[in-house]
């Protein structure tokens, strides 16, 4: 993730930051951030809001979504509600906001500005999270793709939905 100076790079349970100018890296500590410990090796990089990287996790099927921010100026993290859902869930950075596709928790929204979360659609979410399947953001829709179905009745068409979603 590139916040203008430095690219943020997760992986193996670390965090650099590398400065492509300079020609250096620099280990970011993940201990101080407010996230599940089991949590802190599966970090990924997903947006930048123009003062801080938002991360977001999953260490296992049945642990909520954990979401947490990183301001690299000053080198703090910040502590967000982990995502009301749990077990597989596609993610992706919709403009200002991470949207999560939560299956039968459906369609949850973060707001980094307001550090809060909402639902779209209470219920079975039409976008419902199925393991191998993908989420993009077009610039106008949310597209999930199939994936792997699990359970008798899983309400995802088998090649894809889409919701235009508005602020």
């Amino acid at each position: 993730m590139w916040d203008g100076h430095e690219a943020l790079v997760s992986g193996n349970g670390a965090l650099f930051a590398v400065n492509p100018v300079a020609d250096t890296a620099r280990a970011i500590s993940l201990a101080p951030a407010p996230i599940d410990p089991r949590q802190r090796s599966h970090l990924n990089p997903i947006a930048w809001t123009g003062r801080e990287v938002i991360f977001w996790a999953q260490a296992e099927m049945s642990s909520p979504i954990g979401v947490v921010g990183y301001n690299p100026a000053t080198g703090r993290w910040k502590k967000t509600g982990a995502a009301p859902c749990a077990g597989s869930s596609q993610v992706a950075w919709v403009s200002n906001r991470l949207i999560a596709a939560c299956g039968t928790y459906g369609l949850q929204i973060y707001t980094p500005a307001t550090n809060s979360w909402s639902t779209v659609r209470s219920g079975r979410s039409p976008l419902n999270s199925r393991e191998q399947s993908a989420i993009a953001w077009s610039g106008a829709d949310l597209i999930v793709w199939s994936g792997a179905m699990h359970e008798p009745g899983n309400p995802t068409p088998a090649e894809g939905a889409s919701i235009t979603l508005k602020d």
